[in-house]
């Protein structure tokens, strides 16, 4: 199957040689991308570090909110988002700047010298000068011992610590035992509030998990799903200027457009694709299963009704081989080829679905794949127009 490299989105058949999945064109892209690849790749020929882990956090499209990985490199020490966005963009220096790979740093950080090393490298004498930072790092050494105030790791550990930074970003009481935060009382709207807020106001965006998150808050709509920088800013901006309770309320009552435009923050939501707007009107209960389907297609554990599956073609897949076949090919019309959510449901809906492909200039694909969708789609040869395969 003909796809386009990840990196350069070059048109090719190439993919990683590890998964078989994701496209490169050239051993070139798929070393610029491994950094982020690592940890999604299901043979990486190694064991996957909490390093390599905050690494494709870092320089990734989206970050994985890793409860290890946040206290082995400082982050659960942290209660002010400036110092979470500052020392995020010191390890992109780092890594970027000073060409430190993800596994020195993990050496670094076994062998209890991580702060000494950091120190080190903004001190050299090739690297730009950089006073803030060495002061922030000289300020902050307790976030790089390991040693420093562990009274209350273990149970640290219980919970995700950024879920701890977002109980106070909320109100909540930097006394609050963990216990006490773990047993609030709060309805399932309340908790994807909170999930919500856990994610976009420390990271860029949902986590890669966070399926659901990606429906009924509109990041679904996007048509690069790895691009959610604009969404994202849009909630943080929400947030600065609304309770915790309100906005609550207004994700409950599907209202949460109307709640953006009070706070004066229309212009930038109206910039967001137009699909938004109608999406956010219906969440979170009321949104189209096309929208769930899509985010099925990128991530299958996000439950879709299996009578919407069969419409595309589910059915009739004999193993989880040809199930997961087809999910790649409808991810990449999603996706690639960017055929609009409703226009593929109205296809389906038609028995169309194999015309709508094919048809469409972006979607190539092998003579195999065409046979594979007639079968799973259900194609009479006598139907298509022409006899054409």
């Amino acid at each position: 199957m003909t796809q386009k490299c990840i990196v350069c989105k070059t048109p090719t058949k190439k993919t990683c040689t590890g998964c078989k999945m994701t496209a490169y064109c050239s051993t070139a892209c798929q070393r610029k991308h491994w950094i982020i690849h690592i940890v999604e790749c299901s043979n990486p020929g190694r064991e996957i570090t909490t390093a390599d882990r905050m690494a494709a956090n870092i320089f990734g499209p989206n970050y994985d909110n890793h409860a290890q990985t946040m206290i082995d490199y400082g982050f659960y020490k942290v209660t002010d988002p400036m110092d979470i966005r500052r020392l995020r963009l010191l390890y992109r220096e780092v890594i970027q700047d000073f060409g430190v790979k993800p596994h020195t740093l993990h050496k670094w950080r076994v062998e209890r010298r991580l702060h000494a090393e950091l120190i080190k490298c903004f001190k050299s004498p090739t690297a730009p000068p950089s006073p803030q930072t060495l002061l922030w790092l000289n300020t902050h050494s307790d976030l790089f011992d390991q040693n420093h105030d562990t009274s209350g790791l273990a149970s640290l550990r219980t919970i995700q610590s950024m879920e701890r930074l977002t109980w106070y970003r909320i109100g909540g009481s930097p006394n609050d035992t963990d216990e006490q935060i773990r047993q609030r009382k709060w309805s399932d709207d309340q908790t994807m509030c909170f999930a919500l807020y856990d994610t976009v106001l420390l990271m860029p965006g949902p986590a890669l998990g966070a399926a659901k998150l990606w429906v009924v808050f509109g990041f679904c709509v996007l048509p690069d799903e790895g691009n959610t920088t604009t969404l994202s800013q849009l909630y943080r901006d929400l947030i600065d200027r609304t309770t915790f309770d309100e906005f609550c309320e207004a994700y409950k009552t599907s209202s949460l457009i109307a709640l953006m435009d009070r706070k004066g923050l229309k212009q930038s939501r109206i910039n967001l694709p137009a699909e938004f707007e109608p999406v956010m009107n219906q969440s979170p209960s009321r949104i189209s299963s096309i929208w769930h389907f899509k985010v099925h297609c990128r991530w299958p554990a996000h439950v879709v009704p299996a009578s919407f599956l069969d419409l595309f073609g589910f059915a009739k897949c004999e193993n989880e081989a040809e199930t997961s076949r087809l999910r790649v090919l409808y991810d990449k019309a999603f996706n690639e080829c960017l055929i609009p959510p409703f226009q593929l449901q109205e296809a389906a809906s038609k028995n169309e679905l194999y015309k709508l492909l094919t048809q469409t200039p972006k979607f190539r694909c092998s003579k195999a794949e065409r046979r594979f969708l007639k079968r799973v789609l259900g194609i009479d040869e006598t139907n298509l127009e022409g006899g054409n395969s």
